[in-house]
């Protein structure tokens, strides 16, 4: 419960962050589709506890593996990769700890429940990874043929994500035993997962 607690308020926190780094670009935030406000909310009120710890520590990886990406980018300016050098040192923390607390749910986890805990996992990327790459960013750019350059974008998007940012994830799963003949599958199906 503590450490449930100091991760409300420490995500809290990280909104307020994310508010103001907008605010210094005099930008205006690009919201959440209607279908990932329907699935999010499904989640929360349907999921048990352990799938939902899981889904959670899933977007942390997401969002871990993003901001390693921006701080590398010297085109990317400034004041969005010292936000994301800033987040990255507690989403490092949250991982550390979440990983210990979840070794409670998977360490007497038979082969269904870990099937169950790898394809949650998999399934709440592939929802974290559709909210980076949207039409919108490319309407609001003034860029002409945007649903084409969009389309391309998701693509490279889908590409490099897997090669580069899915490391920390499929080594997490691998821990848990979580990948099988099936599970690998859909892995490498929906996220063109890198599994050895």
């Amino acid at each position: 419960t503590k450490f449930m607690y100091r991760e409300i308020i420490e995500e809290t926190r990280h909104m307020e962050m994310f508010a103001r780094g907008i605010e210094a670009l005099n930008g205006k935030p690009i919201l959440p589709s209607g279908q990932h406000f329907f699935w999010s909310k499904m989640c929360y009120k349907y999921l048990p506890g352990s799938l939902m710890f899981m889904a959670m520590i899933a977007g942390e990886f997401v969002s871990d593996a993003v901001g390693r990406a921006v701080q590398k980018d010297e085109k990317v300016y400034s004041v969005l990769r010292k936000i994301a050098e800033l987040h990255q040192i507690e989403e490092g923390r949250h991982i550390y700890f979440a990983k210990k607390y979840l070794e409670d749910y998977t360490k007497n986890a038979g082969f269904i429940k870990r099937s169950i805990y790898s394809i949650t996992m998999a399934l709440h990327i592939y929802f974290m990874i559709t909210m980076y790459v949207k039409k919108e960013i490319y309407e609001r750019a003034g860029i002409t043929n945007t649903k084409a350059l969009y389309k391309s974008a998701r693509k490279n998007y889908r590409i490099n994500f897997s090669h580069n940012c899915l490391k920390t994830a499929v080594d997490f799963v691998k821990e848990f035993n979580g990948f099988n003949r099936f599970t690998r599958s859909f892995w490498k199906w929906l996220l063109n997962a890198e599994i050895n």
